[in-house]
């Protein structure tokens, strides 16, 4: 998500002529890559085990083997190590960003996409089995610009000083022009949150939901989104805003933005470790 959503953030948001300094945004791109892969590494490896009912440390090559060759998760696994080697070999061949940020961008967005084969997603058939899929996919890319985004106005606003006026400028123009892109984002991935709600829990399912765990972590997960809107409610039409005004000076509002950031940074941490949590476990669909 971040190898994904910073370089978006950089091309939407920052001018080029930024670019240069801003070191910390590129940087992070090959990192989050290298990262990537050594998550895929554990995660083929741990699903290879389950799927051969066999401990890590009895783990085979055939076994791994198997499981790349021969499944749609593993064909989807081999994209996505082959997207994260590309944006690596782009950080290493090129310090022309104008180039390696889209080319990075694409890659990872590739790569992030391929998660929703790992999901229940890729569980059903036929043209349910479509639309899920996509679904998915879209709500991984709409969540990895919304996380690429909060990363990035991080990086950014750690630059700002309040004594400096021409950074203030600077940070409320990218704030601002970011806050329709933001709006947009959020729209899709409620859209596609509730299609996933729908296809995994059931309409007839919402009333008793609770009383499971699955309902028990969805809802959690739900009140965390909805601290989400509610902080980037405010950091659009309050803090912004105060970003610009003489009377703040630019302190408080750049101190308020930095902490909203933070708490909503904490909170997209929590929704990723649930999500992960929820794809362990059967969904109410699946018992019907």
């Amino acid at each position: 998500m971040l190898g994904f959503g910073v370089p978006a953030f950089a091309l939407h948001a920052m001018p080029q002529a930024e670019w240069d300094d801003r070191l910390q945004f590129f940087r992070l791109i090959p990192v989050a890559a290298i990262v990537g892969l050594a998550l895929s590494a554990a995660d083929i490896a741990v699903v290879a085990a389950n799927m051969a009912g066999l401990p890590l440390t009895a783990l085979d090559w055939d076994s791994v083997s198997t499981v790349i060759t021969e499944t749609a998760a593993g064909t989807a696994w081999l994209v996505r190590v082959g997207a994260l080697l590309a944006v690596i070999a782009f950080a290493g061949l090129t310090r022309d960003r104008r180039w390696l940020c889209p080319a990075s961008a694409v890659c990872c967005a590739a790569a992030l996409a391929t998660l929703a084969w790992s999901g229940h997603g890729a569980a059903n058939d036929g043209r349910v089995g479509v639309m899920h899929l996509l679904a998915d996919v879209v709500h991984l890319l709409a969540a990895g610009l919304w996380i690429g985004a909060l990363a990035g106005l991080l990086l950014m606003l750690r630059r700002v000083q309040p004594s400096d006026c021409a950074s203030l400028d600077g940070a409320h123009r990218e704030l601002a022009g970011f806050a329709t892109t933001g709006t947009v984002i959020v729209a899709v991935i409620a859209a596609t949150g509730l299609i996933n709600a729908w296809l995994l829990v059931g309409p007839g399912q919402f009333a008793t939901v609770a009383g499971s765990l699955y309902g028990q972590l969805l809802l959690t997960m739900l009140a965390l989104f909805t601290g989400m809107l509610g902080l980037a409610a405010v950091n659009r039409f309050w803090l912004t805003p105060a970003l610009a005004a003489d009377a703040f000076n630019g302190k408080s509002a750049l101190r308020g933005l930095r902490s909203s950031l933070i708490r909503e940074v904490a909170l997209a941490i929590g929704i990723l470790g649930l999500v992960a949590w929820l794809g362990t476990l059967e969904p109410p669909m699946a018992a019907i």
